[in-house]
């Protein structure tokens, strides 16, 4: 029997690569899967290629753990979070509950 997985879903679809400067298309969310018993965490290559490799900080609350890729500054951080937050209530809109 497989072991039950936590999901951390992250949305996204237009990216801006700070360390390329390119903005490109992504894919509309990505699922990360958590092992409860071991915390062995899965990251698609996706991901990693962008840079979150080695140690990850985050911001959590309640509902959501945002994932800092390092050497991000937080001030990038938060034009990232208000691009999700647009790409959010599109979804909504679009009765993506």
């Amino acid at each position: 029997m497989y072991p039950i997985c936590l999901v951390i879903t992250i949305f996204y679809s237009i990216s801006f690569s700070l360390e390329s400067k390119e903005i490109f298309k992504k894919m509309a969310k990505i699922t990360i899967r958590v092992d409860p018993r071991t915390g062995v965490t899965y990251f698609p290559r996706e991901i990693r290629k962008e840079g979150f490799v080695g140690q990850i900080d985050g911001l959590s609350n309640a509902l959501t753990f945002t994932l800092i890729k390092p050497g991000t500054k937080l001030r990038d951080v938060e034009k990232s979070l208000r691009i999700i937050l647009q790409d959010i209530a599109l979804r909504r809109q679009q009765g993506q509950e």
